[in-house]
């Protein structure tokens, strides 16, 4: 059962335009969260999941510099991204994060997967400040 962590993410924010991209550390946020988030041991593909505006161009160029995958999809339509995203790239098991979150822990990540597996839920929910969601597609 394919595992898919799918980082939601678009340029545009009313509130910090281009958040993603703002650098820490010399490195886009969202390039330091993907890192983490290759530690994971229990995610086999990771997924940019952005918007086809071409405010969110920036987010699919980073995504081929960094060797992970990008899903381009509706702006407003968060849900469908992901499950279209899950589905095109063969994903079973969906992991959604949110890309303005550069402190999210593999750790974490693989105790919310292997939490969802164990008990057999369709959902499962992390309320920590990371915000973790794993279900099927």
């Amino acid at each position: 059962m394919p595992v898919g962590a799918f980082i939601i993410a678009r340029l545009n924010s009313s509130r910090l335009t281009e958040k993603h991209m703002r650098r820490i550390m010399g490195k886009p946020m969202i390039e330091m969260m993907v890192e983490r988030v290759r530690a994971a041991k229990t995610v086999d593909t990771i997924v940019i999941t952005t918007s086809s505006l071409s405010s969110d161009d920036q987010l699919e160029e980073l995504s081929k510099k960094l060797g992970i995958c990008c899903y381009r999809g509706s702006l407003e339509n968060i849900m469908d991204r992901i499950v279209s995203a899950a589905k095109t790239y063969e994903c079973d098991t969906v992991v959604e994060l949110l890309g303005d979150n550069p402190l999210v822990h593999s750790e974490l990540i693989d105790d919310v997967v292997n939490y969802y597996f164990r008990n057999k839920y369709d959902y499962h929910y992390c309320p920590s400040k990371s915000r973790i969601k794993s279900f099927a597609k």
